[in-house]
């Protein structure tokens, strides 16, 4: 193995790094061509980082994931492949070529990395396994919150850690877009939460193997049934969204708000795609109103989760984190073979112990807030899922309640999970306030039909109410808690 250390401004002009970087790729077809497509694909791929971030090249880096795919499928043909990659890691200009690889710089060396990307031997599929900060990109890219992970990785032999959410370009015939995004799901859940693992490519065919009527290899997509059957094989408690649903837009800002990551499947006139979507741009709470209010129950309220249209998508044939908008999801390819795509189904990899979606979570909300606690006309009204874990660290944080009142609310029980509804009046919800609460049961059963079966705790105009197991019902929390807190901003990064 060697290290190369150059900048991506001094690729992106073909410098002698350009050279490097695909000669160690042994190319099966080693001719013109081929060299300028490869340069292309990841010159598209550098172009939207910022130009004067430091990389440092590593040759004949062994990558996990396109060496399972090199043993399944690329060894057995007849044209010899080469089983290694180049792996390029980011850093800012803090780190550069005069900077010495000792002991003492190691803090400052973990503190510029930026993530890294894998080029795999493979002319029209070269962009591999690649993990990115956002700041790493240029300004032109909108500020984001996203679905973020902390993915392990070295660079010369120091451990680091790539914070972002996973991304690959599809090889064409191990992968193909769907089983990408399922790969890139588990790849983030897996290094985030203990309960999941990561999984390879031959680990997808496997768990469709007694669901597959044809041959796997080469692979010819996935439908969105089988893409939820590969999750749920994994452990999670998928839903599947169909675009007839009434609350369609509704339920796929309210998965985002939760930090859950979505398989979305788009389809143009001529073909289908799948894709992740990994979050939201950063956005001004005071687009409510440009959308204006909506009728519950009929009543006028604002539904953040029916204000937010842009949103950040992690798409195979693109670098990572593409904004786009829901109503036109695939603008970003600039063709007209693409314009007409929309989203037909969305797949939640949902905790397996998560019972109550979001769908039922909504309209219980709503009836607790417009017939329970009698909230004003106008008010403004954000669902989302959260875990206790999370949730109590909020609590915990909030600078706007008293040591007393953070005690009241770290007392309530709660499962491991907890759908919330946090309900604020127009001036409270610009300053990120909220005024009123919702807490519901996530794992508990059904709904009923005025929301109690699964409610925890409400509070509005300064008095909480909550689940007592002894008497089996609500009484009120006997101190005033506050009226106007720091909202929760938590699952996004």
């Amino acid at each position: 193995m060697e290290l190369y250390i150059s900048t991506i401004k001094e690729f992106l002009q073909k410098g002698e790094i350009v050279k490097t970087i695909i000669d160690n790729l042994h190319l099966i077809h080693d001719n013109s061509d081929s060299r300028e497509y490869v340069f292309n694909r990841i010159a598209n791929f550098l172009g939207t980082l910022h130009e004067d971030l430091t990389i440092l090249v590593e040759t004949e880096y062994v990558d996990k994931v396109y060496r399972d795919s090199y043993y399944t499928l690329y060894s057995t043909k007849l044209r010899e492949y080469h089983r290694n990659c180049v792996r390029v890691s980011f850093f800012t200009p803090n780190f550069n070529e005069d900077t010495k690889m000792s002991a003492e710089n190691v803090d400052m060396i973990k503190e510029a990395y930026l993530g890294f990307l894998v080029i795999r031997p493979l002319a029209e599929c070269c962009i591999g396994r690649n993990v990115i900060s956002p700041s790493a990109k240029k300004a032109i890219h909108p500020n984001m919150r996203i679905c973020k992970a902390r993915i392990p990785s070295t660079c010369m032999g120091i451990k680091m850690q790539a914070s972002g959410f996973p991304h690959s370009s599809q090889d064409g015939e191990m992968m193909s877009c769907a089983e990408t995004t399922v790969w890139a799901i588990l790849e983030y859940f897996g290094n985030k939460y203990s309960d999941y693992r990561p999984v390879l490519p031959s680990d997808i065919l496997t768990a469709l193997k007694p669901f597959a009527y044809e041959r796997q290899l080469p692979s010819g997509g996935l439908s969105f049934e089988q893409i939820s059957i590969a999750l749920k094989n994994q452990g999670f408690g998928c839903k599947v969204y169909e675009h007839s649903n009434p609350m369609f837009q509704e339920l796929f800002t309210c998965y985002i708000e939760s930090g859950i990551p979505l398989a979305v499947c788009i389809e143009t006139q001529d073909f289908g795609h799948a894709v992740v979507c990994v979050g939201r741009n950063e956005i001004s709470r005071d687009v409510i109103n440009q959308t204006g209010t909506c009728d519950i129950e009929g009543h006028n309220y604002y539904v953040w989760n029916k204000c937010v249209e842009h949103f950040i998508f992690n798409d195979d044939n693109y670098p990572c984190y593409q904004p786009t908008t829901f109503s036109r999801p695939t603008a970003y390819y600039n063709c007209p073979e693409w314009n007409n795509g929309i989203i037909t189904h969305f797949i939640v990899p949902l905790h397996p112990k998560v019972y109550v979606d979001a769908e039922l979570a909504i309209k219980a909300s709503d009836y607790l807030a417009i017939n329970k606690l009698q909230v004003p006309e106008k008010s403004v009204i954000r669902t989302f899922l959260a875990s206790n874990r999370t949730y109590r660290e909020y609590i915990m944080k909030n600078a706007d309640m008293t040591e007393e009142e953070k005690l009241i609310y770290l007392q309530i029980d709660m499962p491991k999970f907890v759908w919330v509804t946090e309900i604020s009046n127009k001036v409270s919800f610009e300053a990120n306030k909220v005024n009123s609460l919702i807490l519901l049961d996530a794992t508990g059963s059904n709904i009923d039909n005025e929301g109690y079966s699964s409610l925890l705790f409400y509070q509005t105009n300064g008095i909480g109410t909550f689940f007592d197991k002894e008497i089996r019902w609500f009484k009120n929390i006997p101190i005033s808690l506050p009226s106007h807190f720091e909202a929760f901003n938590d699952n996004l990064k």
